[in-house]
């Protein structure tokens, strides 16, 4: 083997060279066969010039938080096709410009590998280390237009020293840590809630809240009678979600939870009749009426008893 520059030749079958500089070499393998015949061969051979990674990232990185890494590698003589990301937790990514977020403060060592049009690559690697911050998540209740919703801050971590509530509305900030809010329209809001620990963490998470209406409550009764079943026909609506709960109350002491309950009333006279519909997000409407019942007569009679011959 002639590897096309000044050093020396090599007579193994498959051999290895490093070349100290960029270019195209003409390299020449002679072959020689038991009967001392020999035939030769030259191919070109192009050497090129390693990319050169790097990246940058921000100063101060807190886990539970997103974190933006920027490509800033080069290549001189080549295009970078390729970029392979270790972030030192175990898992990779391969996009160009990634976003990562570490689930715990430390030092994780991220690694980059560049390769170019070639197949070339080469790698760089930073030691980054990572305050803990908290991993902020929140709840609610009370979706129902007309109430106030009741946040619950579910943030856990060491230091919390602040909270910041954006309930998507034209409201202030509020700083407390469980606040409530009411809000004005049955729209889709999305909430915002920031928390700092003591060392400056500070972490958001958004999450989008639905305020729904009311169901409008409707029922009807027809004429009815005591001492015989009195049909009730629930007629409520509701434009959010479905109904899924009823509530009736018969004005003397009994109730029922069905849709569409009969009863039968003992005596007549006036009850009021209430029902409370309950839709699958908790909202409730409630609706009374008066019930007239009237007395059904009692049967009765008497006899004289009479003999067959009798006239």
């Amino acid at each position: 083997w002639d590897f096309g520059v000044s050093s020396p030749t090599a007579t193994i079958q498959n051999p290895t060279h490093q070349y100290g500089d960029t270019g195209v070499y003409d390299v020449k393998l002679v072959l020689q066969d038991v009967n001392g015949c020999t035939d030769s061969i030259i191919k070109p051979i192009r050497i090129y010039l390693k990319p050169f990674p790097d990246f940058t990232y921000p100063d101060s990185i807190c886990s539970n938080d997103s974190v933006q890494f920027i490509n800033s590698s080069t290549y001189d003589l080549d295009t970078i096709i390729a970029w392979h990301w270790d972030f030192g937790t175990g898992d990779t990514s391969t996009l160009k410009n990634p976003v990562y977020l570490f689930d715990s403060g430390g030092t994780y060592i991220v690694t980059l590998t560049v390769t170019g049009i070639s197949g070339c690559d080469t790698s760089i690697a930073y030691t980054l280390s990572i305050l803990e911050g908290p991993a902020v998540d929140f709840g609610y209740v009370n979706v129902c237009i007309g109430d106030t919703v009741n946040f619950l801050d579910s943030t856990t971590g060491t230091g919390l020293d602040s909270w910041f509530w954006d309930f998507g509305d034209t409201s202030t900030i509020n700083t407390s840590q469980n606040p409530v809010h009411y809000y004005s329209d049955t729209l889709t809001y999305f909430v915002n809630l920031t928390v700092t620990n003591d060392i400056g963490c500070s972490i958001t998470i958004e999450k989008m809240i639905d305020i729904v209406s009311l169901p409008e409550d409707s029922f009807e009764i027809p004429f009815s009678c005591s001492d015989i079943l009195t049909g009730f026909y629930d007629l409520s609506t509701t434009s959010d979600g479905s109904i899924t709960g009823w509530a009736w109350d018969f004005g003397d002491s009994n109730s029922s939870t069905l849709q569409n309950p009969s009863y039968i009333y003992a005596a007549g006279g006036d009850y009021l009749v209430t029902l409370i519909v309950t839709t699958n997000y908790g909202c409730k409407d409630t609706l009374s009426d008066s019930l007239s019942i009237l007395q059904s007569p009692i049967p009765d009679f008497t006899f004289v008893s009479k003999c067959e011959k009798d006239d």
